[in-house]
């Protein structure tokens, strides 16, 4: 009996689509291409002028910046969101709705223009003008960071809930901690080794696993691994006093 070929659907819509969409690219392509409106001779000549790479260096340095700044404010407010306090909770729902609601041109706008609200800043004697310190400079970062900032958060908490909580609870159970998830050892991780190869009928010794056992384990580990090993005596299968 001849085995049949398997032949794939044929999405014409999908090609169709596909050749439309290429037709549009090309002919916005031969249009601005063949424009006599543009000067395209013209365009070397000002391609390396000392106006545009400034630009391309403070569009980069802008970028650097207000990545670093957001990636750690975006840290902090994804862990308030998912903090079990109203108020912190609340707090970090409410900037992540209103700065990604609100359009980035005008919380741009809104930096340049912060001393119609805060003219100055006076602590006692000392007089500040908010234009000294919020600069054009400094009212653009401070937009594109904290516009950022809001989406970072939102990516970062993503990514910790996505983490199931059975994974959570066997990363505790290893000995894991949410202030040191990696601090782990070597030994640690022969110990998790030796206890899974036993499980599997290994023929290594119940030493294996009590030589490795550290004492911050949890005391349900060493029941696990009375369960599934046969100890010479009471005290070998017991977390080691002078592993540290």
């Amino acid at each position: 009996m001849t085995s049949k070929k398997i032949i794939p659907a044929r999405n014409w819509g999908q090609r169709v689509i596909a050749a439309l969409l290429i037709a549009v690219v090309a002919l916005l392509v031969f249009m601005v291409g063949t424009s006599r409106h543009i000067n395209w001779s013209a365009v070397p000549q000002y391609i390396l002028d000392d106006t545009i790479l400034d630009g391309i260096r403070l569009t980069i340095l802008f970028t650097i910046l207000s990545m670093v700044i957001s990636v750690v404010a975006g840290a902090i407010l994804a862990t308030m969101r998912l903090a079990s306090n109203p108020v912190l909770s609340g707090f970090a729902s409410l900037y992540i709705w209103f700065f990604r609601g609100t359009p980035l041109l005008v919380q741009i706008i809104f930096w340049f223009n912060i001393q119609l609200f805060i003219p100055s800043i006076d602590i006692g004697s000392i007089h500040i003008d908010t234009n000294s310190i919020v600069t054009a400079f400094v009212a653009a970062l401070l937009a594109l960071s904290l516009n950022e900032a809001a989406y970072m958060a939102e990516i970062i908490r993503g990514g910790l809930l996505a983490v199931d909580n059975g994974q959570q609870e066997a990363a505790k159970a290893l000995g894991y901690t949410p202030v040191h998830p990696a601090d782990r050892q070597p030994d640690d991780l022969d110990a998790e080794d030796d206890l899974a190869r036993l499980r599997r009928g290994g023929s290594r010794s119940a030493d294996a696993c009590a030589e490795y056992l550290r004492p911050e384990l949890p005391d349900h580990r060493a029941a696990d691994c009375r369960q599934h090993l046969v100890p010479r005596d009471d005290h070998r299968c017991v977390r080691h006093p002078t592993r540290h």
